[in-house]
């Protein structure tokens, strides 16, 4: 038993030095009923940041010339990029976020007059999710303008996770859509829109911790039973 106890102590000694990931979390008010979502209810969305993207080929940092944005732009495009959304979860959906093989992941930071963040769409493939049956093919927030949200432009990549774990808390959106691209058989997803009106951002552990933290416990209440 003393032994399990060390073991334990150690997993939750790696936990503690491990970076965490970051979610985005929306509250948004549904525009129509589809989908099994029903128009003026409030649903929450959940998008989780990848602690360990290093950077897509399409990732850049820069600001325009005469007033312009500075933007911070992060994005994965090809299947050999790392990761940047490790999760996507939200009411009324079913089954397990996967990866598809065309993976693409977004976040945009940038700093105009008006502070803005968009965050997360999945697209070309399949996302593992479903909502009645109807496959989610894609899922965003975009053009969204916020209050409070402070975009430091960075000129060069930084870890978007620890980017966004710097501003947590929440904020209120003023402007903007977030959408559900749904796809059921054969054509084209259809789009269904939602006003969002806050998101949440907070660092989470990513689920391999969430494993260590789990049998960690395990290992201690077994230790304290004995």
């Amino acid at each position: 038993m003393a032994n399990l106890k060390t073991t334990a102590l150690v997993m939750l000694a790696a936990v503690s030095v491990q970076a965490a990931y970051v979610s985005v979390t929306f509250s948004a008010t549904a525009d129509s009923t589809n989908f099994g979502y029903t128009q003026g209810e409030s649903y929450s969305f959940t998008w989780v940041v990848n602690d360990g993207f290093t950077g897509g080929g399409n990732d850049f940092f820069t600001t325009a010339e005469g007033g312009g944005e500075n933007i911070n732009y992060w994005e994965e495009y090809h299947a050999s990029d790392p990761m940047l959304i490790a999760d996507f979860s939200g009411d009324g959906l079913s089954g397990t976020y996967e990866r598809a093989s065309g993976p693409y992941g977004l976040i945009i930071a940038e700093d105009d007059d008006l502070k803005s963040i968009s965050v997360a769409d999945i697209y070309y493939g399949a996302s593992g999710l479903t909502a009645q049956g109807s496959s989610l093919y894609g899922a965003g927030a975009k053009e969204l303008e916020v209050t409070g949200f402070s975009n430091t432009f960075t000129g060069e990549f930084v870890n978007p996770a620890e980017y966004l774990a710097q501003r947590e808390g929440t904020y209120d959106v003023t402007s903007g859509d977030l959408y559900l691209s749904f796809k059921d058989g054969v054509g084209a997803p259809t789009s269904f829109y939602f006003t969002p009106d806050e998101f949440t951002i907070e660092e989470v552990p990513e689920p391999a911790t969430m494993a260590l933290l789990g049998l960690g416990g395990l290992f201690i209440r077994r230790r304290r039973r004995a």
